[in-house]
């Protein structure tokens, strides 16, 4: 669990064993809500309560359901609990449900925890989604809120003429275009149909998915959403919804916060439910819905089943969810004043089904692959058709993974030959010669700028710590700066073409110049390593070999070539070797700046590894060692023909 931070949590010497990824203050202070509440009303049960944080849980949870199991755990509803299930590591509740009347107070959320007719976990808070707005830009311009899609596509075209974007958004962490796919599929096909299409049973080429993309042209095309989308996260987008140069949002309710702690008050924000557009169909939701789940190696399951009764109790989940700012599952339950959730309360209690989104309706490895496209889609919708087809191959692939948990089964080759046979490997691997080759300029560099500073002038002493800098600050640190730094509206570079009239390039958005922004910020901290292993090697230079170059006329590139770099060959072979190894492995940078988008096209062996095998999205593992076992052999021919050509050199030299 090193990538987990993990505080251990024990109210008093403990029996009940309680796993949650409840670290930031508001879901951790519900959880100390109900386990205290719990210990009063159970004196004789004592809670051990194991809070890591939210990502770290998602990798985390695989390694203790299996090894070390708590007694209860939290994860998600719908297919994100699926594997789980499947692997027979989450215990059956169906009996909880039927002795606590749950099948009615929480009927909102049944289908959502039922697979093969039986529950599998307690949801305790959803939230709902549907489209923030601007009021007071919707009074400025007279505009209603929409109650159809043609209204909506008016209030667009208003707001577009006026200078306002109509919908901000952020995918650079692809997750948002899941709800835009959501809610279209809604409402132009409906619940029965979304839902088939996310459990595979209807291939995207289908007519009807087709169809929902030509209704998001009627959006994407005339630019009725935020440009650069993909250079942002979900939160970088919001300054323009407060700053007033965009007028919607489509998202959960989790956005109200950080708008209103940007400056917008009640009155300036609005919420209304995405409108209809196919007339009759009827109206579903995204209400994404987190749950308690029983380990099926938990040791005490019968205080387990005590607390996720407990956990469903009205008054509970009315005051967790008042602590947590969303809406209970819990048809009894209270819910707050606040306006957005007594609207979403609403909109919820009286939807036709509700999906949970799709990253947990859809298998794992499916949600990645659809996501990447939805985004490709919003940058490039004339790739309508090639993306449809590729997620229709997304799907048939999907149908063969193991996924570390379920039992393994011997395919042989078949992930090799599935590599070699995707186009995707092939951009991939050109990304990753893009990346050696061009990072082979830091050794180049680094003696450039060793030689320059191994002078004894004036201030070199400064010079030498500005150049060492980048070599001591983390890899997160200068992929942060270089991402404000490459930001089309508000960054470095944006307001350097200012001055020459040139307009903010999206650097990190588009797929032909994100790879080279971010080897460019990656060689930054590696031109420094190399130049420290100059300075080293030019600290250790014989200058009796100096003086005797100096006699026989040696000077300028020739008393380097000849006499100086022979000298400095250990240096250049450690910098070559950790070149090309911090070439192939670059992961950090990518994961900081781009998480391998805009829909892919930054990806190199590494990342793409880490994607297919450990992400949120992935857990395909013969996959990812099959890449594992690529990137090896490469770095390693690499290096195996260097230490030949150093060896020949040498052997010459001593014949």
């Amino acid at each position: 669990m090193s990538a987990t931070l993990m505080l251990a949590v024990t109210l008093s010497a403990g029996e009940l064993v309680v796993n949650t990824d409840t670290s930031d203050p508001a879901p951790k202070k519900a959880f100390q809500y109900l386990i205290s509440e719990f210990e009063k009303a159970n004196p004789d049960v004592k809670v051990k309560w194991n809070i890591f944080d939210h990502e770290g849980y998602k990798t985390s949870i695989r390694n203790f359901l299996a090894a070390d199991a708590p007694d209860v755990a939290a994860w998600y509803a719908g297919n994100r609990m699926a594997p789980f299930v499947n692997a027979g590591l989450f215990e059956d509740v169906s009996d909880v449900w039927a002795s606590n009347g749950l099948n009615d107070s929480l009927k909102s959320a049944a289908s959502s925890m039922t697979i093969s007719g039986k529950k599998w976990g307690v949801p305790y808070t959803y939230y709902q989604w549907g489209i923030y707005y601007r009021a007071d830009i919707f009074k400025k311009y007279n505009l209603k809120e929409p109650k159809t899609w043609a209204e909506l596509l008016k209030v667009c075209e208003t707001l577009k003429k006026n200078g306002v974007t109509p919908f901000a958004i952020g995918t650079k962490a692809t997750w948002p275009t899941g709800g835009w796919f959501d809610y279209l599929n809604l409402r132009v096909n409906g619940y029965e149909f979304h839902m088939d299409l996310t459990a595979g049973k209807i291939p995207y080429t289908d007519k009807r998915v087709v169809k929902v993309f030509d209704t998001w042209d009627e959006l994407v095309k005339p630019g009725y959403i935020l440009q650069n989308h993909a250079t942002y996260q979900w939160q970088e987008a919001l300054p323009f919804m407060v700053q007033g140069k965009a007028a919607m949002y489509l998202m959960g309710n989790f956005a109200v916060a950080p708008l209103k702690e940007a400056g917008l008050t009640n009155d300036q924000l609005g919420f209304f439910q995405f409108p209809e557009i196919t007339k009759g169909i009827p109206m579903a939701e995204d209400a994404p819905t987190d749950t308690l789940h029983i380990p099926k190696n938990a040791k005490n399951k019968a205080d387990a089943k005590k607390f996720l009764a407990f956990l469903a109790k009205p008054e509970i989940q009315t005051e967790m969810n008042n602590i947590l700012g969303q809406l209970p599952v819990n048809k009894n339950s209270k819910v707050s004043n606040d306006k957005f959730l007594t609207a979403g309360f609403k909109m919820l209690s009286n939807a036709y089904g509700l999906s949970q989104f799709y990253d947990r309706d859809a298998p794992a490895d499916m949600a990645k692959a659809g996501m990447d496209g939805f985004q490709e889609y919003m940058v490039k919708p004339e790739r309508k058709m090639e993306i449809l087809k590729r997620l229709d191959q997304s799907f048939i692939i999907s149908l063969y993974e193991w996924d570390g948990l379920s039992p393994k089964i011997y395919i042989g080759f078949q992930n090799y030959i599935e590599l070699f046979s995707s186009d995707e490997f092939y951009a991939i691997l050109i990304n990753n010669l893009w990346w050696l080759g061009l990072f082979m300029l830091a050794p180049i560099f680094g003696l450039l700028i060793a030689l320059y500073l191994n002078q004894k002038v004036f201030g070199i002493r400064l010079m030498k710590s500005l150049f060492f800098f980048p070599f001591v600050i983390s890899q997160v640190v200068i992929g942060l700066v270089f991402s404000w730094f490459y930001d089309p509206s508000y960054g470095l570079l944006a307001k350097f073409l200012g001055i020459f009239g040139i307009p903010g390039i999206p650097i990190l958005a588009d797929e032909h110049y994100v790879t080279f922004g971010i080897i460019f910020a990656g060689m930054w901290p590696q031109i420094a390593y190399c130049m420290i292993l100059y300075l080293t090697g030019l600290n250790n230079v014989n200058p009796e070999l100096i003086e005797a170059g100096r006699i026989d006329g040696a000077k300028g590139f020739g008393m380097l070539w000849n006499v100086v770099l022979p000298q400095l060959r250990p240096a250049t072979y450690i910098a070559i070797t950790v070149t090309v190894i911090g070439a192939l492995r670059s992961f950090d940078m990518i994961s900081i700046m781009t998480q391998g988008g805009p829909f892919g096209s930054s990806r190199v062996l590494a990342y793409y590894m880490y994607e297919q095998a450990l992400s949120e999205y992935g857990y395909r593992m013969g996959f990812g060692a099959a890449i594992s076992v690529i990137l090896f052999l490469i770095m390693m021919l690499y290096i195996l023909y260097f230490l030949m050509h150093m060896y020949k050199e040498l052997k010459v030299k001593n014949h």
